[in-house]
């Protein structure tokens, strides 16, 4: 991957087990890790109350395993109205977000199943182990092409098997991800209010990036690891004061 990784900076990386913070010093791509310089939220979305807070989201969760039924419990407890559907389908009509958390080669099936997609922020959680969709560059451009939205690609470097200890943590753990413009200030609201802290790699163009991480969290995760958190910070910056 020397390609994607042609402008380098030194930062600290931390990748521990719940509540076990180990520090690792590796080189890793620039991301971005300052504030955006866009709202909150979109101000056009029917979210945004009058004094430019956000409020309550509307979102339909397509999956109920781990990651779909964990996340949905997450942002229900942060205020959110959640549905979510299983591989009997549902209907998304009237959702503001759509939550893409099916198997990454079943992403047309699961899809199929779920009536009331059009143009909603689309957030796609899902991971594949296998090639990538044939006619796109990525699982995250195949959801986009169904539902039709602003999309992002989130939450597939993480483990669902450890939200519940993700407020133990002393400092927010964090989430890559990548989104289009228009999808960005929603993921990354909603990134918080699953519990992590957002780490912006980009558009689009960075979802194959993301998705081709499954091999080395699956690494990590089958040796003496395990399941883990990871943090990424600039040298200095890390507390938990």
């Amino acid at each position: 991957m020397s390609h994607v990784f042609s402008d380098m900076l030194s930062s600290n990386i931390l990748v521990h087990r719940p509540s076990n913070t180990i520090p690792v010093n590796l080189v890793v791509d620039q991301v971005s890790m300052a504030e955006p310089t866009i709202p909150a939220c979109l101000d056009t979305r029917p979210w945004t109350t009058t004094s430019g807070r956000c409020g309550s989201m509307r979102i339909t969760v397509i999956g109920r395993g781990h990651v779909g039924g964990g996340l949905a419990k997450r942002w229900t407890k942060a205020g959110h109205e959640v549905t979510a559907v299983g591989r009997d389908g549902g209907d998304a009509t009237g959702s503001e977000v759509v939550v893409v958390a099916v198997p990454g080669n079943a992403v047309v099936q699961g899809l199929a199943a779920v009536s009331g997609l059009g143009g909603q922020v689309t957030i796609d959680a899902t991971n594949s182990f296998g090639d990538r969709p044939e006619g796109f560059d990525s699982v995250a451009l195949q959801v986009k092409s169904i539902v039709g939205g602003p999309t992002a690609k989130a939450f597939n470097t993480n483990f669902a098997s450890i939200y519940d200890a993700i407020d133990a943590e002393p400092v927010p753990p964090g989430t890559l991800f990548a989104a289009e413009d228009e999808a960005r200030a929603v993921t990354e609201r909603l990134i918080r209010d699953a519990g992590f802290d957002p780490i912006h790699l980009g558009d689009l163009t960075k979802a194959p990036l993301l998705e081709s991480l499954i091999a080395l969290t699956s690494t990590l995760d089958r040796g003496d690891l395990g399941p883990f958190f990871y943090r990424f910070n600039r040298p200095g910056e890390f507390t938990t004061s």
